[in-house]
């Protein structure tokens, strides 16, 4: 954060992500991790595409609730075959220390 105000990239908001991208083929591939905050067109930033995203909530305790928040996710798409992801960019976005939603691309 203090290397993007140095920079003059304000955040758009205050929330944190975590922005999943550059899947090598699905949940068992590679991909990429980057955490940050928003902000509109920095250099170094990570895109989220645009497109229908299905929403995981979580609330509790760290990390616990993320851990839990996942475990429905998985549960979901098991149970839901004829949903498909997209495996282009999933985000969590964290709206404070014991609060996030999980967004999933999906086609």
């Amino acid at each position: 954060m203090e290397s993007l105000l140095r920079r003059g990239d304000l955040p758009v908001d205050a929330r944190i992500y975590g922005v999943y991208s550059g899947y090598e083929s699905d949940a068992h591939g590679a991909f990429d991790l980057t955490v940050g905050v928003a902000v509109a067109d920095a250099a170094g930033s990570v895109a989220i595409d645009a497109g229908n995203y299905l929403v995981f909530t979580g609330q509790g305790e760290m990390p616990q609730m993320v851990i839990a928040a996942w475990q429905r996710i998985w549960q979901y798409f098991e149970a839901h075959p004829e949903i498909v992801r997209r495996y282009r960019s999933d985000f969590e976005a964290y709206e404070g220390p014991d609060k996030v939603a999980i967004h999933i691309g999906v086609s």
